[in-house]
């Protein structure tokens, strides 16, 4: 069974207590259906009598049903309890560098349905974003037929840094945004709570209870694509630093005085395995091949991995330089934070990840210390490409565990505030 773990927080009265009593029955119940009462409060440490009576709310509005019972030792069968997953829908939005994806999920977290749109202005602004999410938002609920008084809450990752002080802004320099009111613009546009965090860090809390993180405590996942973020978590906790800009890994300096970095800096890590700096790889080392022919990144990637796979020398020169930097790049992380796992995400590593994988080991053992690579697991995300958008759509989810009071309800939209 998953572990019930949480920080406790500050209780300062009886509601306090029932609100966070209430908190951890839902989340056990959540990752370690089906329980029975007695269940519960074996794992809550909560009495039964407190369990039942803290339930009720939750089955009367159905968040929670009775399916059936099983026998126990020597006494009366014990009715099985699990999470109505049709009580209500989370939405998660990836909204990428060169698309977006939707995606509706149920309330376990089943994929229903998504919808696709490409973005093919490389410097596109707020408005045109905005535009896109709240037309990709309701035909999403078009195709599904789901209804919106349904639909909990959305939440989405972007490819910036989200500023949640004095208001959640976001500052994009890839596209040149700096203190974008996006979740503002939204709210006036979608009548839904929506929460908004940097992709990679909504990735790495998909892979932290979804993905191969599930049962870590000190996991790195990396994002890769155009550009390369992290989600580090150390403890079991997301760490965000000050600015909630913590996992800029894309833009750690690799090499002094190197190639220039759209960020304005030079030798970052990004410009040596971010699909651009892949791409400019290949053209260094065959500027005429006819690998470069793809009219997006993802075609170019597919092309090289496609070479690679028929023994193209040209493709494996290209693969081998990139594993040289994204190993070394991976041992100085391995030497700072000494993680259990790193696993690769994003498009990119979908595409390149495999090949990439095996000759990026030996670079990483010539880099790093021997005692925290000796410990570390290097894996693939299972998540696919619905990682970003699954991690987006459990910062609802979150909230829904954190902080679900008895009179909310998804009539009204339950998640009214956001996470400081």
């Amino acid at each position: 069974m998953k572990s019930m773990t949480m920080n406790l927080p500050l209780i300062s009265s009886t509601q306090d207590l029932r609100y966070f009593n209430r908190r951890r029955i839902l989340k056990a119940l959540y990752f370690n259906e089906p329980l029975s009462r007695q269940d519960l409060s074996r794992l809550t440490e909560l009495s039964v009598a407190t369990v039942t009576n803290l339930l009720t709310t939750w089955l009367d509005q159905e968040v929670i049903l009775e399916s059936g019972t099983i026998q126990s030792r020597g006494g009366r069968p014990r009715v099985m309890l699990t999470i109505n997953k049709a009580y209500g829908a989370f939405i998660g939005i990836d909204l990428g560098e060169t698309l977006i994806r939707f995606h509706l999920f149920d309330l376990k977290m089943n994929l229903r349905q998504t919808v696709t749109y490409l973005l093919e202005n490389e410097n596109i602004q707020p408005a045109e974003v905005i535009d896109n999410i709240v037309s990709g938002y309701y035909e999403l609920l078009t195709v599904s037929g789901y209804p919106e008084e349904k639909v909990i809450g959305i939440g989405i990752g972007v490819p910036g840094v989200v500023e949640r002080k004095g208001g959640i802004s976001v500052f994009a320099p890839n596209w040149g945004w700096h203190n974008v009111p996006l979740i503002e613009k939204l709210e006036e546009k979608i009548p839904r709570p929506i929460i908004m965090d940097n992709g990679a860090k909504a990735m790495g809390l998909a892979e932290q209870w979804f993905g191969v993180g599930s049962e870590k405590q000190d996991l790195v996942a990396l994002l890769v694509g155009t550009g390369v973020g992290a989600a580090i978590i150390a403890n079991g906790e997301l760490q965000r630093g000050v600015a909630n800009s913590a996992g800029e890994f894309g833009h750690t300096t690799l090499a002094l005085n190197g190639r220039s970095c759209r960020c304005g800096g030079q030798g970052c890590l990004e410009t040596y395995v971010g699909a651009p700096g892949i791409i400019q790889t290949l053209s260094e080392i065959a500027p005429d091949s006819p690998l470069l022919q793809g009219k997006t990144q993802p075609d170019i990637m597919a092309n090289l991995a496609s070479a690679a796979e028929s023994n193209d020398k040209i493709a494996w020169a290209v693969i081998e330089q990139t594993a040289h930097y994204f190993g070394a790049g991976l041992a100085n992380l391995i030497n700072l934070y000494n993680p259990e796992t790193i696993v690769l995400g994003g498009w990119l590593s979908k595409i390149l990840g495999p090949l990439l994988l095996e000759k990026m080991v030996p670079y990483i053992e010539k880099y790093s210390l021997p005692q925290p690579n000796a410990v570390l697991q290097l894996e693939l995300s299972h998540l696919g490409e619905h990682s970003v958008a699954m991690g987006a759509a459990s910062l609802i989810l979150g909230d829904f565990l954190h902080g679900m009071r008895s009179s909310w309800c998804v009539s009204t939209g339950f998640v009214n505030r956001r996470p400081e």
